[in-house]
């Protein structure tokens, strides 16, 4: 073998380790859960909408005879190295903004924060300059939810804000 060959052959086996693979990445696993009205019973009929990191809509459905709904699991195709190369939705918003499901029926309109309230403190004062968690504007009326879910929309809900960043003036200590 000379040595033309042997380089030929190791230019293509490093090139195929290089080329774009087609795969999913795991946004949001399954999520369902039950909206009820002000008296605790089911409501049908009910859109029931993913956003992820309070952006885009991943997916919609409608609530059953029951109350109930399903959403996902979400999933984002793409190239490149698995779990390395960002993704378009990773790319558009930041992991500190937290996942949000959004309930309407009849004009009203309840917005639920996925998470646990701690992780966005945004009252307390940063513990270093650039402290993300200060950056962070959530709606002003707070509805958080975990992995159990049941949804309360009342008629006189008229949630419209989402989680957002909020850039302030430079840390002063």
């Amino acid at each position: 073998m000379t040595i033309k060959t042997i380089l030929m052959v190791a230019f293509a086996l490093s090139a195929v380790g290089c080329a774009p693979i087609p795969h999913a990445e795991r946004l949001v696993p399954k999520t369902s859960g039950t909206v009820v009205d002000g008296h605790m019973k089911p409501l049908a009929g009910v859109r029931v909408e993913y956003l992820f990191r309070g952006g885009r809509v991943l997916g919609e459905s409608v609530t059953g005879s029951d109350g109930s709904f399903t959403l996902g699991p979400f999933s984002q195709w793409f190239y490149g190295s698995p779990g390395v190369a960002p993704f378009p939705y990773t790319l558009e918003r930041p992991p500190v903004l937290p996942d949000v499901i959004r309930i309407s029926a009849n004009g009203a309109t309840g917005v639920y924060l996925r998470g646990t309230e701690a992780r966005f403190d945004v009252t307390a004062r940063p513990t270093f300059p650039g402290d993300i968690r200060r950056h962070v504007r959530l709606p002003s009326r707070r509805r958080w939810t975990g992995e159990e879910m049941t949804l309360t929309l009342t008629p006189d809900m008229k949630d419209s804000s989402l989680p957002s960043l909020d850039i302030p003036a430079p840390f002063i200590p």
